[in-house]
């Protein structure tokens, strides 16, 4: 049965964070794809206009009945808001869109329409249909769309200089594309940085094994192996015929020319070079695909295994949604991540519903957090086999020694730490060498509402600490895994490493899990995590178990370093 990652939540108090952690809830399936994409959003700060309105004539389109261009009514300005979306289906398939404005009625109310090539400056071109009026609050309509087709959803001002601050747009009917076997699971397009010669090439694309079992790469045309191929349309690296990537575990593409995280942990005594490694740069805006063949004459849809990328691409490199690529600028080092609340990859069908963008600095619209590249040779994810407990049974979770509440301030931590303690049981049924936790989930910069906590993981250290009925038990410390550094604190992807060994003091039962001292087999160990506090709220902070047994899933490489990226004297993406 699958699991999900370890939860841990808190509610404010007027006391500061009371945490309460949640029971490691039962499997559940990772989200599938729906065929429908719902996006909440606002055309306040929007800088897109168009000319003129489709005249509000009343009349909704349907798919029985295809409207009549409606006409346009004037030629001023009004802003709107763009959706991207693909039919996914193999025939052609009635797409029906409604529109919930909420408040925002009467003068500041909405307009929708549908279009198969969005043209700003000519609103009647390539129309497909419109919602014929105004909603108050909610309204529908459909168009038909062939199989295989783009079609573009707007949302514009229904007056000049009237906004909406918050509305719901649901489309539907688009269809899915069948489950891949092999993902995406996260990439950087590079790095925007003037201060480091090569950080445009500094570019990795991870691979993921959505199965159980152990994925062999065979063609049925004879070519050399699966392709990674940019929007551009060139091959960037082939995985051969013949490997073999483990079950749930990874497969690493990178620049060889400017890739820096060579040195981020892999596996025992390994790191995460590439499995394979290519030249040419990928424009930091742009989309990539992966095809079930080498043969450029088979870079089909039928023959793509998965693809992401911006919408601004052709869709053979992108799957439905409108991601965020932000605007280059300056020491900018952000990269997209699958969402993994599940515990496993989302893989819905939609670019924008499972990616987060995730940045090292202080870029706004992204989440506070770390690239973390894995390889064939990366410990893989065992939340079902490391089992996860109180430190203290004989208490309830937010009470020490389970959780603990320091109001000094640290480093990223301005209202002090909080501490969480857990014990993880072996039962995967051999020694565990390499164990580390990935944070999947976590209310910090860039990723809270209000009321919600900005929490940042800092490292741990190896502490005695008293439970029930007096005795004292040993707590490991964990430390965040570097490169890259993590000036502001770790945040979601970041990966922490079990264990720390403090260089004295240590007290007694202070150990390390490796090849040379195994965690043994149904044997446990108590973990301690501490979050720096930044600001106070409810939180939610989720971990991946990630781990190595005695039996290797895969033969690690030698650890061989690629080229450097020389810099001019300062860090990159130092917030």
């Amino acid at each position: 049965m699958r699991q999900r990652p370890l939860l841990l939540t808190a509610a404010a108090t007027a006391l500061g964070l009371l945490l309460i952690l949640a029971p490691v809830p039962g499997g559940r399936a990772q989200q599938q794809c729906t065929g429908s994409s719902t996006i909440t959003d606002s055309n306040t700060t929007t800088p897109f206009t168009q000319t003129g309105r489709l005249t509000p004539n009343g009349v909704a389109s349907t798919c029985a009945a295809q409207k009549t261009f409606p006409g346009v009514t004037d030629s001023n300005q009004r802003r709107f808001k763009i959706y991207q979306f693909v039919n996914n289906n193999t025939s052609t398939a009635c797409i029906t869109v409604t529109l919930n404005v909420g408040s925002c009625v009467g003068a500041s109310s909405l307009f929708s329409a549908a279009y198969t090539g969005f043209n700003p400056g000519n609103i009647s071109m390539n129309y497909l249909g419109d919602i014929g009026a105004s909603p108050n609050p909610s309204r529908s309509y459909s168009f038909n769309v062939p199989a295989g087709a783009d079609f573009q959803v707007v949302v514009s001002q229904a007056n000049t200089n009237q906004s909406c601050a918050a509305y719901t747009l649901t489309v539907s009917g688009f269809g899915c594309l069948p489950q891949s076997e092999l993902i995406i699971s996260e990439f950087r397009f590079g790095v925007e940085d003037p201060s480091v010669e090569t950080s445009a090439l500094d570019e990795y694309i991870e691979l993921y094994n959505n199965t159980d079992a152990p994925l062999n790469v065979t063609t049925a045309d004879n070519s050399a192996g699966w392709a990674l191929v940019a929007a551009d349309g060139a091959v960037r690296g082939i995985v051969p015929i013949g490997t073999t990537i483990p079950a749930r575990g990874h497969y690493l593409f990178a620049n060889s020319q400017g890739y820096s995280l060579a040195d981020y942990p892999a596996g025992s005594n390994s790191f995460a070079t590439p499995d394979a490694t290519y030249t040419q740069d990928i424009p930091l805006i742009s989309g990539v695909a992966l095809f079930r063949t080498a043969n450029p004459a088979n870079f089909t849809l039928a023959n793509r295994l998965d693809a992401v990328g911006a919408s601004s691409v052709p869709s053979l490199y992108r799957e439905n949604g409108l991601m965020t690529f932000p605007v280059s600028s300056q020491s900018t080092n952000y990269f997209h991540v699958r969402k993994m609340t599940s515990g496993f990859p989302q893989d819905t069908g939609d670019n924008a519903a499972d990616f987060a963008l995730v940045t090292l600095g202080s870029d706004s619209g992204a989440t506070l957090g770390a690239p973390g590249p894995e390889n064939r040779s990366s410990p893989i994810q065992r939340n079902s086999t490391v089992k996860a407990s109180l430190l203290d049974p004989s208490v309830t979770s937010g009470f020490p020694p389970n959780r603990a509440r320091s109001g000094t301030p640290v480093e990223n931590g301005a209202f002090g730490t909080l501490t969480l303690r857990r014990s993880f049981r072996n039962m995967t049924g051999a020694p565990v060498t390499r164990l580390r936790f990935r944070v999947v989930d976590i209310t910090t910069r860039g990723n809270t509402q209000a009321g919600q906590a900005d929490l940042r993981v800092v490292n741990s250290s190896p502490e005695a600490v008293v439970v029930g009925g007096g005795a004292s038990v040993t707590v490991q410390g964990v430390r965040l895994e570097e490169p890259p550094e993590q000036f502001s604190g770790g945040g979601l992807n970041s990966s922490l490493d079990c264990c720390v060994t403090p260089e004295v003091e240590a007290p007694p039962g202070t150990r390390t899990v490796s090849l040379d001292e195994p965690l043994a087999d149904g044997d446990s160990i108590n973990i301690q995590f501490r979050l720096g506090v930044q600001q106070e709220g409810s939180f939610r902070f989720f971990v991946n178990v990630e781990a190595e047994t005695s039996e290797p899933i895969f033969t690690a490489p030698q650890h061989r370093q690629l080229k450097t990226p020389r810099t001019k004297g300062r860090r990159v993406s130092q917030p």
